[in-house]
């Protein structure tokens, strides 16, 4: 596979989008104001959202689950739990600002009395945030949803950083480790070995479960990517939370037509490696097993390096499919269905 034949399949430029992935984050952080949220101590946060907007929230959960002193919840659907209250900070995120069950949720939480912060490109979102006085965090438009993954989630990081809920994140060394990343996993480093490409020619006409410990948000974004860009069959699962259902599926015959990745940033205590070696262990000698991980600086930087990996190999299995990884048209059908 060589670029004149990606570029040929891509016709919404997702290529593009993912060697742009650091000027992303860069631009992002110029997109959250302090000044935009009042001074009050939140007893609850909950992030609010479907597809890569909602993945963005559950990314910022594993982030501060060890550090954050108050609860945090991460809602898809189109009900607000009830426990969601005028002390808990709400924030609504849909790229398109067009998302029906975001935008539902969006309105409980106005009516129970939450702070809502509204994080969007445009939309319906925009126009009730404006109309009702809500927080706004106006993103740029003209992206992919699942593209626009970088505006959604530095934001995020952000605030959650103003709160004390983390550390704020060396950005420029992330910049840096992000580009040094792409690009590795670019076409264009040709003669060099080429991480991307080679889990895309082991995974790309198979059916994948995207498995982890820690990075579990970066699991389920690799599901999604395969799914939206590969058009494959893939899901995703938690170690040990495997170990206790998932393993039962596995071991009864030759799975030729799947394969089990194992994602990591190497930071697992090794109590949590006894329980990924126990899943490997109890898997058939047909079953195959592959291991990626990225494993230097802070844990935002490795998971981002991680996600970001997640792009390229999902654009690679579209090509190597025939398939153009920027057409969702049965998602768009989906979205008119349920008008």
């Amino acid at each position: 596979m060589n670029l004149d034949d990606l570029q040929k399949l891509d016709s919404g430029g997702m290529y593009a989008h993912a060697r742009a992935f650091a000027d992303q984050c860069e631009r992002a952080l110029t997109l959250f104001d302090p000044a935009c949220l009042p001074a009050k101590d939140f007893r609850s946060v909950a992030f609010c959202g479907m597809g890569g907007s909602a993945l963005a929230g559950e990314f910022v959960q594993e982030l501060i689950e060890d550090s954050c002193p108050i609860s945090c919840s991460v809602v898809r659907g189109l009900r607000l739990p009830q426990f969601v209250g005028p002390d808990a900070l709400v924030v609504c995120s849909s790229y398109s600002g067009d998302t029906a069950e975001t935008l539902r949720l969006m309105q409980q939480a106005v009516e129970r009395g939450c702070t809502v912060v509204a994080v969007t490109s445009g939309g319906e979102m925009q126009r009730r945030a404006s109309s009702q006085n809500l927080s706004l965090i106006q993103l740029p438009s003209g992206l992919p949803p699942r593209a626009a993954f970088g505006l959604l989630l530095v934001p995020l990081i952000q605030m959650a950083a103003g709160f004390g809920w983390l550390e704020m994140p060396d950005y420029k060394s992330i910049s840096a480790s992000l580009r040094k990343s792409i690009e590795a996993w670019s076409l264009e480093s040709a003669g060099k070995q080429n991480l991307a490409l080679d889990l895309a020619t082991h995974l790309h006409d198979k059916s994948v479960l995207v498995l982890s410990v820690r990075e579990v948000a970066v699991a389920y974004r690799w599901k999604t990517l395969l799914n939206e860009n590969s058009k494959m069959k893939a899901f995703a699962g938690a170690i040990p939370e495997s170990n206790h259902n998932e393993l039962m599926a596995w071991g009864e015959k030759d799975e030729k037509d799947w394969r089990i990745l194992f994602l990591s940033t190497a930071t697992e205590s090794a109590e949590e490696t006894r329980f990924k070696e126990a899943f490997e262990s109890q898997l058939t000698d047909g079953t195959i097993w592959h291991e990626t991980s990225v494993a230097e600086g802070s844990p935002l930087q490795r998971r981002l390096g991680l996600s970001l990996l997640g792009d390229f190999v999902s654009i690679y299995c579209a090509a190597m499919r025939g398939i153009d990884p920027s057409d969702i048209g049965r998602i768009e059908a989906s979205k008119r269905f349920t008008g």
